[in-house]
């Protein structure tokens, strides 16, 4: 391994940021996960019910359109253990807003659904005619 890349590294370790190489962002308004190959856009969408949220997400268009929810799984891929403060999602990828709760499709006991906690990493149940955040996803 180079020097350089070494260094890239402990500077990431260091700041809470994600391993070189792990987001790649496209265009502006996408990232990919290149450990998990999702496409992520880059913004959390408004906050909406988990309904609202997931009608947003399917009403996303570019790349001809097919970006969802995700499961609770594939949202938890995003959290970075290493992160001291909250956000633990590497914000010079992605942009949350100031919800930091973010929906999933992923159902939990007693009707309701799991969100993300974005300013703690943890998984939690919700019910889904309050509001969280939308973090759209789509297959590659």
């Amino acid at each position: 391994m180079s020097a350089g890349f070494l260094i890239a590294a402990a500077l990431a370790w260091l700041t809470g940021a994600a391993p070189p190489g792990r987001y790649v962002k496209p265009d502006p308004d996408t990232v990919l996960d290149t450990q998990t190959q999702l496409l992520w856009g880059a913004a959390a969408l408004a906050s909406g019910t988990s309904a609202a949220s997931a009608a947003l997400c399917a009403a996303l268009t570019s790349r001809g359109g097919g970006w969802r929810l995700p499961r609770i799984q594939e949202l938890s891929t995003l959290v970075d253990e290493r992160q001291a403060y909250a956000p633990v999602l590497d914000t010079a990828f992605f942009s949350l807003g100031r919800d930091l709760s973010l929906w999933s499709t992923s159902p939990a006991a007693g009707g309701r659904v799991f969100v993300l906690d974005a300013h703690t990493g943890a998984t939690l149940p919700k019910t889904p005619d309050t509001t969280a955040s939308a973090l759209c996803v789509h297959d590659i």
